[in-house]
C-alpha cells in the first residue's frame, strides 16, 4: 500500500513545515491504536481487570513508543520528510542532536 505521489507514508498529513501536522504524522496514528490496542486486549482476557494498572500501562506504552521512538530515525535520516526542528525532536527524544563536525 503506497500514499499518494510525494507522501512518505499514507498517513502523512504534515506539509514538512514542523507543524501540527508533521507531529500527527510523527504519532504514526494507525500503528498507535493497533499496538495500542493489543495492551487493551492483553488486559482484557486477564481474570481480573484492574483498570487503574491498564491506564497505568496503555500510558506508559504511550509515552515509551509512542512519544520517543519514531522520533529517533526521524533525527538522523527524516524519513518521514518533517520540518520540526532538530533540536525540539531532540528533546522529546531524549537525546542530542548531531553536531557539524568542526573544520
Amino acid at each position: 500500500m503506497s500514499g499518494p505521489p510525494g507522501r512518505p507514508a499514507f498517513y502523512a498529513v504534515g506539509r514538512g513545515t514542523g507543524g501540527p501536522g508533521d507531529w500527527v504524522t510523527l504519532l504514526h496514528p494507525p500503528y498507535t491504536l493497533w499496538h495500542l490496542s493489543y495492551v487493551v486486549m492483553g488486559a482484557a482476557v486477564m481474570p481480573h481487570l484492574v483498570p487503574w494498572r491498564l491506564a497505568g500501562t496503555v500510558v506508559a506504552f504511550f509515552l515509551a513508543v509512542v512519544l520517543r521512538a519514531p522520533r529517533l530515525p526521524e533525527l538522523q535520516r527524516r524519513p518521514l520528510g518533517t520540518g520540526v526542528a532538530v533540536a525540539r525532536l531532540a528533546v522529546r527524544g531524549r537525546t542530542a542532536p548531531r553536531r557539524a563536525p568542526r573544520a
